[in-house]
């Protein structure tokens, strides 16, 4: 009997591990809040609020993939009970494709399935209808980005006067980053500019001057 013991064991231990996946549940995570706009003073319904991963490997931890997501209801309400599979860090978000609310970050969700209690606080954004005057820009095109949006704007030619669109928070100071630069960044220029925009409408109208030399400075290696 004493010689039987230890191959089963072996076996019971083979057949157990052979029969656990990559896809069993580890545990429950469980969220839910509120998105409320600030700027209307009511809530937000049918806004996108996700769960995604940030995955570690060859020593380097970035953005993996959504692994959950809902919308809020009529009175702003999410929740979302997701099946943890793997011990990847876990944030909670949420945003829109149109950036039609600027919103409070991101929130880091505890492991082991206990329960969290997260609202978003949002700002309803509006467009902005800039008239940007260039001048004498010897490497088009000028770059600008607003703080609502990672792509920018790109204005082309040496002397221009253009109207482009961007969003913006009204009754608020508002960022907007202007650059140029030649390859290999010989020659660049770069400021941050803060607008502040006025009440609240669906379209706001300001002007920049991209050729200000004492606030935009020309700079050369």
């Amino acid at each position: 009997m004493k010689k039987m013991f230890f191959p089963l064991i072996f076996c019971l231990i083979f057949i157990h591990l052979s029969c656990k996946k990559e896809s069993d549940i580890i545990d429950i995570v469980s969220v839910s809040g509120k998105v409320w706009d600030s700027t209307l003073q009511k809530p937000v319904s049918n806004f996108l609020v996700y769960i995604y991963d940030v995955k570690c490997e060859n020593f380097h931890c970035g953005y993996n993939k959504i692994v959950d997501s809902t919308r809020t209801d009529v009175n702003g309400f999410y929740k979302i009970d997701y099946p943890r599979k793997n011990y990847n860090d876990l944030y909670l978000t949420c945003g829109d494709k149109n950036k039609s609310y600027t919103y409070g970050g991101q929130f880091q969700i505890s492991k082991g399935g206990t329960y969290s209690d997260k609202n978003f606080l949002l700002k309803k954004t509006s467009v902005v209808r800039a008239r940007v005057i260039v001048k004498n820009n010897k490497y088009p095109p000028l770059y600008l980005i607003d703080d609502s949006d990672v792509n920018s704007i790109q204005i082309y030619g040496l002397n221009k006067d253009t109207v482009v669109y961007f969003r913006g928070v009204a009754n608020s100071i508002n960022g907007i980053m202007l650059y140029v630069n030649s390859d290999y960044y010989s020659y660049y220029r770069r400021r941050i500019d803060e607008i502040t925009l006025g009440p609240y409408a669906d379209t706001l109208n300001v002007t920049i001057n991209a050729d200000d030399p004492d606030n935009f400075p020309v700079k050369s290696k």
